[in-house]
């Protein structure tokens, strides 16, 4: 199970009513108005089954943002069918905005949100979440992800900062075993490192690489370092 190598921040599960499409439909009217919200759940590609989600506070320079990532369910619990995750982000109680397909895969009617979920410092005086996970996919194939997240205030946007993704299936030479994924202080501006390490098996053997990384603010992305 691929684990968090630090984890900084407050995680709170989220206080929300019984499930309704109606209720949903409520939630998000306060971003995209009520005919917004009714056409968002018309048109999503699959009928809606359930769902679940998981708050987090972030502090970004000096503010308190609160992201709700909610999980929307398939009714269908077929092998491929999956649903949506999508992030509901509020300052100060207000809505700030809204992140349609933060994550847009599952299986068996169960959107994928990952495994750990947690809050990791981009730079000096803002804060990121950080969501490692493992999930099957046909075939007996493993896959492990780990992904970051940022909020842009200027653009009102949850940029989407890395994405790493290790698959292996039954039978193939090379199995992976973990993914790990995780802060590692700070360089000489304040930006912050990460380290992504990998467990491969290979036959009776056990390799481990590590690669290291550096936040960059200007372009929303990490960047490998040597």
């Amino acid at each position: 199970m691929p684990s968090l190598l630090v984890v900084l921040g407050s995680l709170a599960a989220a206080q929300s009513p019984p499930f309704s499409v109606g209720n949903l439909e409520g939630r998000y009217a306060r971003f995209l108005g009520a005919e917004g919200a009714r056409r968002y759940f018309q048109e999503l590609p699959f009928e809606v089954g359930a769902s679940d989600e998981k708050a987090v506070e972030l502090r970004v320079k000096g503010q308190t943002y609160r992201v709700e990532l909610v999980a929307i369910h398939d009714a269908d619990d077929c092998e491929t069918c999956g649903g949506v995750v999508d992030a509901l982000v509020f300052r100060d109680g207000a809505p700030f905005l809204l992140e349609k397909g933060v994550f847009e895969s599952g299986s068996h009617g169960r959107a994928y949100t990952g495994n750990e979920t947690a809050v990791v410092p981009l730079t000096q005086d803002s804060e990121g979440l950080a969501i490692t996970g493992e999930m099957w996919a046909a075939r007996g194939c493993k896959v492990l992800t780990a992904d970051l997240f940022g909020i842009d205030v200027a653009g009102r946007a949850l940029k989407h900062v890395f994405a790493r993704t290790e698959e292996s299936c039954e039978g193939e030479e090379t199995l992976v075993k973990g993914l790990s994924f995780g802060p590692k202080g700070f360089d000489s501006a304040g930006h912050g490192l990460f380290l992504v390490t990998v467990l491969d098996q290979k036959g009776h053997r056990e390799e481990k690489t590590t690669e290291k990384y550096r936040f960059d603010p200007a372009r929303w992305t990490l960047v490998p370092l040597q």
